[in-house]
């Protein structure tokens, strides 16, 4: 269960409308990165291109795009990893290696998920250093603190990604449309991911998940960056209800009962920071992910459907 102070964070949250999952199956604890100098890099890397993408110009697509940046976990999908250098805990060789292979780690975890339910997905990550999809940062602002160190960090990383991200070069030179933020910091906290409400239209678009790179002081696993990368394409946190994005207690009972290793149901405790054995993507987070079309669930639980699949809120009537 989470801590008072940020089960007011949620209801703020909600009040506020900012889309923010705090999440992991874990309690919070404080962070320790504080601060930070960065530069930027330029695109510079080509990919060969999968023809028959239409790209849109940047406003038509986040008008037109209702499930947010990160879209459908189907196909090909960028995964921009945002590295937040700070004064305290800036980014080392061995750290960021760790780091690049937990991603590596989760990315081939989920790919092989979606195949148990017939579906392609193409990760394009940083693991390989590809100058275009690997960024640095600066907050001043302790980001796990308190909320309004949160929201600060939250509309930082969106002005960034905005502002110094070539999201339409990179659409177009990947030919995708799907893509997700991470943040990655360099201190020990409880990652959380923004998501993008359909109730939202255009504004907070980008779907971004802040990953801290550890957990009450030990190294954070594979199993977490799933779970947050997981929430970018509509997945829901299974472990508590919440009515706004259709998860009641009955069917948070429902998936303890059957569903109990559910990736996005359980305390993510893995034993190998690189490996992900006991949880799997059941079929309600492959409903939720777009994955499969329905579930016997929803006869039982009705209001967990939403109007389109891949994204929060907005349930279907």
């Amino acid at each position: 269960m989470f801590q008072n102070v940020w089960k007011i964070i949620l209801v703020l949250s909600l009040l506020t409308g900012l889309g923010l999952i705090i999440s992991g199956g874990k309690e919070p604890l404080p962070s320790k990165a504080v601060g930070s100098i960065s530069t930027e890099s330029d695109p510079q890397t080509t990919p060969t291109a999968t023809p028959g993408i239409t790209v849109l110009p940047k406003k038509q697509w986040k008008k037109k795009q209702l499930t947010g940046s990160g879209a459908l976990l189907k196909g090909r999908t960028l995964l921009i990893s945002i590295y937040l250098n700070t004064e305290k805990c800036k980014w080392t060789k061995k750290a960021k290696k760790q780091e690049k292979r937990k991603l590596k780690a989760a990315t081939a975890y989920l790919t092989k998920q979606a195949k148990k339910y017939d579906q392609q997905v193409e990760f394009i990550t940083a693991v390989e250093e590809p100058e275009d999809l690997t960024y640095l940062c600066e907050i001043k602002k302790n980001p796990y603190q308190d909320f309004k160190a949160v929201l600060y960090m939250m509309d930082r990383m969106e002005k960034y990604v905005e502002n110094k991200i070539n999201t339409t070069l990179l659409r177009e030179r990947y030919q995708t449309n799907n893509i997700g933020f991470l943040v990655h910091v360099n201190g020990t906290g409880l990652s959380q991911t923004m998501v993008h409400y359909m109730d939202y239209k255009a504004s907070q678009f980008y779907e971004v998940s802040v990953l801290y790179h550890r957990y009450d002081g030990k190294l954070e696993t594979a199993a977490t960056m799933a779970h947050e990368i997981l929430h970018l394409y509509g997945a829901r946190d299974l472990y508590e209800a919440n009515g706004k994005d259709g998860i009641s207690r009955k069917l948070v009972k429902y998936v303890k009962k059957h569903y109990s290793r559910d990736l996005m149901f359980c305390n993510l405790v893995e034993k190998k920071i690189y490996r992900i054995q006991k949880y799997k993507v059941t079929p309600i987070s492959a409903y939720f992910v777009g994955w499969l079309d329905t579930v016997k669930e929803i006869k039982k639980f009705p209001k967990m459907k939403p109007r389109y699949p891949g994204c929060f809120g907005t349930v279907a009537k």
